[in-house]
């Protein structure tokens, strides 16, 4: 008995650190290509371990296998190959057909499966053979994927009895037609089955996708792994707002695919000789991400090509977990950024990379445009990113010889000092705001007038007749830092005699609850200049993000020369549940 409750408790442990598709810190590795090992050829201690070797510790959560590389090879079967751990011609086939027998692998998958991973066959890769003539060849594909690699039986399993978790697309030709049917007929089998299955997409970041985008907007995928590299629209180009399109994916993500809760992730080259295109260093990988993290409900984490590449390149893929972590939010209500760009106007001409607010979204200007934003994906505006306009409601109430302001999902007003005179029985109290944010119309207003008894004034009691009458009005007008004056003022007038009272100090305390605090990070830095002299450590803006300088620069361009370092987007937004006297605590 005690052996099992052992066995039990490190099964339960193993298992605590499991894939949770609505959590957005996931990590993606590919496994199979030995993509280290072929771009180093001479450094076989650095070549793809086995598959359990990358599911010792807890940062990856899925783990695709790549690749089942052709869908009719001999005798009509697939045809799979994993490099240096499994093909054809070093494991054998199976007879009449060009399948290799990887049934050696089995207990790997079972191991990193019994530890919470995700492990799935991808199909495709950018070498491969792929695509289907009919709906009557792609549901009897599916019928075959089902058998030899998901919940079926066959004589010809290629990882032996263990069952995969799903299955992952990353079709790069053969031609979009026909794999609804094999995704439906897929998907057939998967509502007979008391196994969850997974079914993910591994599209190119240009939207939309020539090979996926047919079945992406008609069938529901649980995760999406869009390639940020090799492409205009890759990590290269992150701080080029018309080519980085996240936002693109996330509208589809929101407002297209059949599945609400899908997740985006970044796609990304685990290393410099990962891809041709798209590499950026750790710490800018890190900042993207976090960026992302924040601003889209729809971002899932980060899937890197490949395991080996990010285990070889100082555990690239462990150092992005860890700062995923920290802000890591699973299945939880979203709070959307706000919206600092100004509106957009008919008849103004925008230039290229304008951005503009339209429809609680940011947008951004692909060439000169007075068009106002659009979905369509031939518009002249590319989507941001959605963002939030409340402005939110403040209350005020008095008692016991306190006076307490409460302020409620407040977007826009931040109470910065708090200044309190007292006099006989008035108190007066003048709150100096800042906003964040971009000019609102004059006519937007918050106004509250309160009327409230107070039971105690200056340690003494007032009559019934007593009143406290509050009024706010505040009027947001500025843009990024400039100050906006709120007045409240609170004045009791009390029909007994108070100079009596005059020494009586009341206490007054200022509570702000569940406040969204919008720091402009980015207020009192300087553009970037391509004249300007640089030092190590100096900080610059430039596109609305901030980037500090790693050696001494002159006229390099931050985002696309590597001696500037992104630090993070200029503004930030954090939850506060109080302050006293104005100061955040």
């Amino acid at each position: 008995m005690t052996r099992l409750i052992v066995f039990i408790l490190l099964y339960t442990l193993n298992t605590a650190f499991g894939y949770d598709p609505q959590c957005n810190d996931n990590i993606v590795s590919y496994w199979g290509q030995n993509s280290y090992g072929t771009a180093n050829s001479s450094d076989i201690a650095g070549w793809q371990k086995p598959l359990r070797f990358y599911c010792e510790d807890n940062t990856i959560d899925a783990l695709p296998i790549a690749f089942l590389t052709t869908f009719f090879g001999t005798g009509g079967y697939p045809e799979i190959n994993l490099a240096n751990y499994c093909s054809g011609e070093d494991n054998g086939t199976f007879a009449g057909t060009g399948l290799a027998n990887c049934q050696n692998m089995a207990s790997d998958i079972d191991y990193c499966q019994k530890k919470g991973r995700l492990v799935t066959i991808s199909l495709g890769g950018a070498t491969s053979s792929t695509g289907f003539q009919s709906d009557e060849q792609a549901s009897a594909f599916a019928d075959t994927l089902w058998n030899m690699f998901l919940g079926g039986t066959s004589n010809q399993r290629p990882f032996g009895n263990v069952t995969l978790d799903g299955l992952d697309l990353d079709i790069e030709s053969g031609g979009s037609d026909y794999y609804l049917s094999f995704l439906k007929k897929l998907d057939s089998y998967f509502k007979t089955s008391t196994k969850k299955y997974y079914v993910t997409a591994a599209p190119q970041c240009v939207y939309p996708d020539a090979n996926l985008q047919v079945a992406l907007n008609g069938y529901p995928f649980d995760a999406v792994y869009v390639q940020f590299y090799n492409n205009p629209c890759g990590l290269q180009n992150f701080n080029e707002s018309s080519q980085w399109n996240f936002g693109t994916w996330d509208e589809w993500a929101r407002t297209v695919s059949p599945n609400p809760d899908v997740k985006i992730f970044i796609g990304a080259p685990a290393s410099p000789s990962a891809a041709n295109r798209g590499y950026v260093p750790t710490n800018d990988l890190l900042a993207i991400s976090q960026d992302s993290q924040k601003m889209y409900s729809s971002f899932g984490g980060v899937m890197f090509w490949d395991a080996s590449q990010a285990y070889m390149n100082n555990r690239i893929d462990s150092q992005i977990k860890a700062g995923l972590q920290a802000n890591r939010s699973c299945n939880s209500t979203f709070e959307y950024p706000p919206c600092l760009e100004p509106e957009w106007k008919a008849g103004t001409s925008y230039g290229r990379d304008s951005h503009v607010s339209y429809n609680s979204s940011t947008w951004v200007a692909k060439w000169t445009t007075d068009s106002p934003p659009s979905t369509d994906v031939n518009s002249d505006w590319a989507p941001v990113g959605p963002c939030s306009n409340s402005t939110g409601n403040a209350t005020v109430t008095s008692s016991n010889n306190n006076t307490n302001i409460s302020i409620s999902n407040t977007a826009t007003i931040i109470p910065s000092t708090i200044y309190y005179t007292s006099l006989s029985c008035t108190t007066i109290i003048s709150t100096h705001t800042t906003v964040y944010g971009d000019s609102l119309p004059p006519s937007h207003k918050v106004s509250t007038t309160v009327i409230s008894t107070p039971t105690t004034g200056y340690g003494h009691s007032l009559p019934p007749s007593s009143k406290v009458a509050t009024t706010i009005i505040s009027t947001p007008a500025a843009v990024y830092g400039h100050s906006l004056q709120s007045e409240i003022s609170t004045t009791a007038v009390s029909q007994q005699d108070t100079t009596a009272h005059v020494n009586s100090t009341p206490t007054t305390t200022v509570t702000l609850s569940n406040v969204r605090h919008i720091k402009n990070i980015c207020i009192d830095v300087s553009d970037w200049s391509p004249s300007q002299v640089y030092i190590a450590k100096e900080r610059v803006k430039y596109r609305h993000h901030l980037w500090e300088a790693g050696w001494g620069s002159t006229n390099d361009i931050p985002g696309v020369v590597g001696v500037w370092k992104l630090v993070s987007s200029c503004s930030s937004l954090k939850r506060s549940n109080a302050s006293i006297n104005g100061k955040f605590i």
